[in-house]
């Protein structure tokens, strides 16, 4: 009988051994793949480059510098005549030929009685005008539906800065508000406490009648609470005598000569100048009779255009130039120095970085734009120049010109009109 001979079985080791070297084989396999698309990856970005862009914008660059000056104004300052007194105008406020500006009283309680009357002229006004309005009483309801109502109305027209009739509305509202307090009374009690009043404002008058007198404006224009004591030094016609190291003494000179015996001064005329001092390569660019514009801040809240009138130039390279203008400015009238900034020219159209301007085959220079899936060549004309960007002209009308809005390629290689980026 044939004997047959056992199967030799693999172990379990060996077994073992073999899925580790496939295992291991596999994890060789994916790194080499993974290593092979990461080196396609960056050798396709080597070879192409996707374009980054930016947003072409309108703007204004400017070409200025800053200089210090002095305002000077046609200007009569106002003596106090008293050490007890009282404006009776406010600072800006214009005033007319021989209009009382102020009252200087004899002492305190004379200027105490002068504030008595006032409050009681004030009073009179008002029940005079509520007894003169209407001879009816109206039931307290109805008073009070029409004072809600003119408050509301008042309220209405400040929102829209319309204060042409606020003096005779408030004056309406105070009397709608008395005829409510006496709406019980009836007309009686209201002309009871008007003579009440009024017997209480004689006599306060008579003690009063000698206890001041009233300082009325010698010339008309705007009153200015603010005197530093060359109002009657720097005049209009001062300025031909002026240089350009007087100037600048009085701008290093920073002091107030007011010995505290002026109430304050009459701004005769708008016309005002400015009397800078610059170095004569700044002063250099600009001309008598041009026009330019100034910015004070924050005096001021915009750009004020001024006249060149003359530019004076010393020795030392220093320059006074002499800037005028009509434009009222009530916020600066109270300045004598102050720092401006001279705006030579101003450049607008649309704004680039530096690194987007191209030239192509043709010599032309010029940016790519962005159009669909593919870039476009605009040329450009560039008017102004800073470190970092171009301010190229805008010109609307012409159809392949640069505008606000357009994607401006600031990145990108083998740039090419039509060429397709997407």
């Amino acid at each position: 009988m044939e004997r047959i001979a056992p199967r030799h079985m693999p172990s379990k080791k060996n077994v073992m051994t073999k899925r580790g070297k496939l295992l291991t084989r596999i994890i060789m396999i994916s790194i080499s793949v993974l290593v092979v698309s990461y080196m396609v990856v960056q050798i396709q970005s080597a070879l192409y480059e996707p374009v980054r862009t930016v947003l072409a914008t309108l703007y204004t660059a400017e070409e200025s510098d800053t200089a210090n000056g002095i305002f000077i104004r046609k200007e009569i300052p106002i003596e106090k005549q008293g050490e007890v007194y009282e404006l009776l105008v406010d600072d800006g406020e214009k005033v007319s030929l021989n209009q009382q500006i102020a009252a200087v009283f004899s002492d305190t309680s004379a200027l105490v009685r002068a504030n008595q009357i006032r409050s009681l002229d004030s009073r009179i006004a008002q029940l005079q005008y509520a007894r003169n309005t209407s001879s009816d009483m109206l039931d307290a309801s109805r008073q009070n539906d029409q004072i809600y109502s003119m408050m509301v109305s008042i309220l209405s027209k400040n929102s829209r800065s319309d204060f042409s009739h606020l003096s005779s509305d408030s004056l309406a509202l105070k009397s709608l508000i008395l005829r409510r307090e006496f709406a019980f009374g009836g007309n009686s009690a209201l002309d009871s406490q008007l003579a009440s009043l009024v017997s209480e404002r004689s006599a306060l008058s008579s003690a009063a009648s000698s206890e001041s007198r009233v300082i009325s404006a010698p010339q008309s224009g705007t009153f200015c609470a603010t005197v530093d004591g060359l109002e009657a030094t720097l005049l209009p016609e001062a300025i031909d005598t002026l240089t350009p190291s007087t100037v600048a003494t009085l701008l290093r000179d920073n002091k107030s000569i007011n010995d505290n015996k002026w109430l304050g001064k009459i701004i005769t005329s708008f016309d005002w100048y400015f009397v800078a001092v610059m170095p004569s390569d700044i002063a250099a660019k600009l001309s008598e009779n041009q026009y330019i514009s100034i910015r004070f801040s924050p005096a001021f809240d915009s750009d004020v255009p001024v006249r060149v009138k003359s530019i004076t130039t010393d020795e030392n390279n220093s320059s006074m130039v002499v800037f005028s203008s009509s434009v009222k400015m009530t916020n600066t009238m109270s300045l004598r120095r102050e720092k401006a900034e001279i705006i030579f020219k101003q450049h607008e159209g649309v704004r680039i970085p530096r690194e987007a301007i191209r030239i192509d085959e043709d010599g032309t220079k010029g940016v790519y734009c962005t159009l669909g899936m593919s870039v476009t060549f605009k040329p450009v004309n560039i008017d102004f120049e800073r470190d970092n960007y171009y301010i190229c002209s805008y010109t609307p009308d012409e159809k392949n010109s640069i505008r606000p809005g357009d994607e401006v390629v600031v990145a990108g290689k083998d740039l090419y009109n039509g060429k397709i980026i997407k």
